[in-house]
């Protein structure tokens, strides 16, 4: 559940204090970006703040760097916290801000990225993220096949899973 989880690391940082938000968000062809950067959207309007600033990204950690100048460019300063599409991206900006801008992370601003990839618990990032339940996420999909093989006149089916949050160090 895409949104969910954007909800969830939005809702965190509100409660954390923070009232500007940017987001780098993934490729705008991909479904997944485009849920995650809603689902912060409306809980940051939920939670009363107005508006954040949005860049593009492409899930990589490049454009993750590039991602969090841009959002300087765009406002003339940087947000207090930072949702990224991925983690990848997230690496990119907590990278970007603590030796391109020598900020801290989370002192000056706080950093979220999603998915949960190995390199996001190194201690060097400990990136607060949250991570998919790719081994649920795998077996539903293989039992799904296996009963459509069995009978092929199944209607379709859609299953969500959470994700599970993951607080590190970097919000």
């Amino acid at each position: 559940d895409q949104a969910e989880g954007a909800r969830w690391l939005v809702t965190r940082l509100v409660g954390a204090g923070h009232k500007s938000f940017g987001i780098v968000s993934g490729p705008k062809d991909s479904a997944v970006s485009v849920e995650r950067t809603q689902g912060a959207l409306a809980r940051l309007t939920e939670l009363g703040i107005k508006s954040a600033t949005i860049v593009a990204g492409d899930y990589s950690y490049d454009s993750g760097v590039a991602g969090l100048r841009t959002l300087r460019e765009k406002t003339g300063k940087l947000p207090d916290a930072v949702i990224c599409a991925n983690d990848v991206m997230a690496l990119g900006c907590m990278d970007a801000a603590r030796f391109q801008m020598g900020l801290k992370v989370p002192g000056d601003i706080s950093i979220v990225g999603f998915d949960g990839v190995s390199a996001a618990g190194w201690k060097s990032y400990d990136l607060t993220t949250v991570r998919q339940p790719v081994r649920s996420m795998a077996e539903a999909a293989v039992a799904m096949i296996m009963e459509r093989i069995e009978n092929p006149k199944l209607p379709p089916e859609k299953r969500t899973f959470s994700g599970i949050m993951v607080d590190g160090s970097s919000a």
